[in-house]
């Protein structure tokens, strides 16, 4: 077998097939013509010719048909190219090719923006820090007094909220008073006075008036009440949940008595009926290993001062759509409270609720109230506020968004707290 095709190259459609059988001739009717003829079959495309080359004739009939499949295809083999698409101009490529290109020019200018918009906010920042260290420098030279002591005699000489939370402001974010102010912020109690001889030994203040030694003592006591309420935190955290105390017992009793009021247990403590309000098995004491007895307690309050708000929140997280551990969820709030206390994310707010209280218990006590069990348990009723307007919030964020299961909390968490901090921001 033979192909022939244009350009030496093998080409189906254009081949032609030449096929030389050996055949003995029919007999003719002259008496003596018996020979042997060799017959050459020409196949191209869907036809057969059959041709004897030992004829001119045959010869040219074979040139021409190699020509003819050569120079064009056959007819059954022909396309009709008007049923396919046609090919773009050179223009359209070009137009297209621009567009594409000022496209990814586009894209590529995004990031130089962004770069441009981070240094902006440093530049901004910085001509601020600035401004204010000019600032603070001419308040200096003209009234001759420093900076804390300006806040001190501000507001005709009354003891703020406000008051306070600028004053700690100043101590963190003055050159010399830095390691003071990081000493007096830690979750420890300090004694007011020598605090009080060291910063005016540093500052080199002098007694004008009273009026202001004392507003600068009472801004003192709220940071020391701050730090007792963050050691108290830290004590209730890390005492146990333990089932011989009476009162641990009790509490949990009372978490199942606020959510279901209606229902009783089928056993007293080990049971499957806790999964019911969010624990992770058998024994709800098992999940309060992480923030102990707190977490317990602040479950507690909530399901007891906000009954029915608590209790349609266990109904939310029994839905089969967006079901979520109602007690779990719970104990992750209580460490983000912790995580807020410890930031000093919330300081300011508890300035704010116990100012009037701080300055009514000046008269009994030299350090203030630090150590009086009334402020000290009034500002955790204020942190467990915020805390149940904080699951209650987690709760809407919960149902509004409504992800497919429960494994989608922890990212959901993780966004809820970056609001959450912008909503109470750092001292």
């Amino acid at each position: 077998m033979i192909k022939i095709s244009n350009g030496g190259r093998v080409d189906s459609q254009r081949s032609i097939q030449i096929v030389r059988e050996d055949s003995r001739s029919e007999s003719r009717n002259r008496i003596g013509d018996k020979t042997d003829r060799t017959q050459t079959t020409i196949r191209f495309g869907g036809s057969t010719k059959k041709v004897y080359p030992d004829t001119q004739v045959a010869t040219d009939q074979c040139d021409k048909l190699i020509e003819a499949s050569l120079l064009s295809p056959p007819k059954n083999l022909r396309r009709d190219h008007s049923k396919f698409p046609q090919l773009p101009s050179t223009d359209s490529i070009q137009e297209e090719f621009k567009a594409s290109a000022t496209i990814s020019n586009s894209r590529s200018l995004i990031r130089p923006s962004k770069q441009m918009f981070n240094l902006y906010n440093q530049l901004h920042i910085f001509c601020i820090g600035l401004t204010r260290s000019f600032y603070k420098f001419f308040l200096h030279i003209f009234s001759g007094d420093c900076e804390l002591v300006r806040i001190c005699s501000a507001n005709n000489l009354r003891h703020t909220s406000m008051m306070t939370v600028k004053f700690a402001q100043c101590l963190k974010h003055s050159k010399q008073l830095s390691n003071l102010s990081n000493a007096i912020q830690l979750p420890r109690l300090f004694s007011v006075n020598e605090v009080m001889v060291e910063i005016a030994t540093t500052k080199r203040i002098k007694a004008k008036s009273p009026v202001i030694i004392a507003n600068m003592k009472s801004c003192l006591q709220a940071i020391r009440f701050v730090n007792k309420i963050c050691l108290d935190f830290q004590d209730m955290r890390s005492v146990n949940f333990d089932y011989n105390e009476q009162d641990h017992v009790h509490l949990l009793e009372k978490l199942w008595c606020n959510l279901k009021p209606d229902i009783l247990r089928s056993a007293d403590r080990l049971s499957e009926e806790w999964g019911e309000l969010g624990f992770q098995g058998k024994d709800p004491s098992t999940d309060f290993r992480g923030m102990g007895l707190l977490s317990l307690t602040q479950l507690v309050y909530f399901s007891e001062t906000y009954p029915v708000e608590s209790r349609q929140l266990l109904a939310e997280s029994l839905n089969e759509s967006r079901y979520f551990p109602f007690a779990a969820v719970g104990i992750n709030i209580t460490a983000f409270m912790v995580e807020l206390l410890q930031g000093l994310h919330i300081h300011q707010f508890i300035y704010q609720s116990m100012d009037k209280i701080i300055l009514e218990d000046i008269e009994n006590s030299d350090d203030g109230p630090s150590e009086d069990i009334k402020c000290v348990n009034l500002a955790l009723t204020i942190i467990h506020e915020i805390y149940c307007k904080t699951f209650l919030e987690f709760g809407k964020q919960w149902v509004e968004e409504s992800p497919r299961d429960v494994m989608a909390f922890p990212s959901l968490f993780a966004k809820f707290k970056l609001r959450l901090k912008r909503d109470y921001p750092k001292l």
